[in-house]
């Protein structure tokens, strides 16, 4: 899978979840809350992380579309793989890509994510 291929099965998640995009960040809209995933690409190889958190509308300052990490609380990263770098949250994309076990986690990430919001 190539970087192009790895964005495109990233935004096709996203939409179908209900999100929307702009640019490598994805928003859904959660009434005075705001969930945001976003794309970061590493400038050292083929491989990114996925980020999230959530904005608060009301009183973040990047309003209304802030990137993931100008979010107001709960910061994280998806853990996908343990890999050559020995980081357990980078997704290298081009060699040895389990894409139905990066969608399984992304979708449960998701699911998650938004469930916290109802708290």
């Amino acid at each position: 899978m190539n970087k192009k291929e790895f964005q495109k099965l990233c935004r096709d998640i996203f939409k179908r979840n209900g999100f929307l995009a702009r640019g490598n960040n994805f928003y859904f809209d959660y009434g005075s809350l705001l969930l945001i995933f976003g794309l970061q690409h590493s400038d050292f190889g083929s491989y990114y992380y996925i980020e999230h958190g959530v904005a608060n509308k009301e009183t973040n300052p990047y309003m209304p579309w802030p990137k993931y990490y100008q979010i107001d609380r709960g910061r994280g990263r998806i853990a996908f793989q343990l890999n050559k770098s020995g980081d357990p949250q980078a997704i290298f994309y081009e060699s040895d890509f389990d894409e139905g076990r990066f969608i399984d986690i992304l979708e449960r990430t998701i699911s998650q994510e938004k469930e916290k919001l109802k708290a």
